[in-house]
């Protein structure tokens, strides 16, 4: 009998083995798609080394692999919390509100699809570029790593 740390660990190991194996090959059965688009149990939740809530690996990904699905109801509404996963679409995600800005990321998003941009090692915080997805930012702030304004107008630019 194995204890549910353990069992997390190879249920993880499990799904991270059909992603990468489908995102290679991009016909993935409807049983893997289910397992490869909620994938919560992956990640861990706590704070990083700014004091901000973060989201971290719990195993490495490959490049190209299918890391996450956003999950939730698409909203008009623009918040600090949402991910713009289309056109006018928000939606707020459990395990995507914790996944910071970094003008360096290791992920990046396709509508709802966050794929790693490199090698993801086990415990590396999980991260993308607001720049890139976002037509506005709710709550402007300024970048820790390069002190650049992260606003509405740097994402025209």
């Amino acid at each position: 009998s194995i204890g549910l740390p353990e069992a997390l660990k190879v249920w993880c190991g499990i799904r991270h083995n059909l992603s990468w194996h489908y995102s290679r090959h991009r016909e993935p059965s409807v049983f893997a798609s289910f397992l490869m688009s909620d994938r919560r149990d992956c990640f861990r939740v706590s704070e990083n080394e700014h004091g901000e809530r973060a989201t971290y690996a719990r195993f490495p990904f490959h490049p190209g692999e299918l890391v996450y699905t956003v999950q939730g109801e698409a909203s008009k509404t623009r918040t600090r919390e949402s991910i713009e996963v289309g056109p006018g679409q928000h939606v707020e995600d459990a395990y995507a509100l914790y996944l910071n800005h970094s003008f360096a990321p290791n992920l990046r998003l396709e509508g709802r699809h966050i794929y790693a941009l490199n090698r993801i090692e086990e415990g590396e915080e999980l991260t993308f570029d607001y720049l890139e997805t976002e037509s506005e930012i709710a709550s402007p702030f300024v970048c820790h790593d390069t002190g650049r304004t992260v606003d509405s107008e740097a994402c025209k630019s």
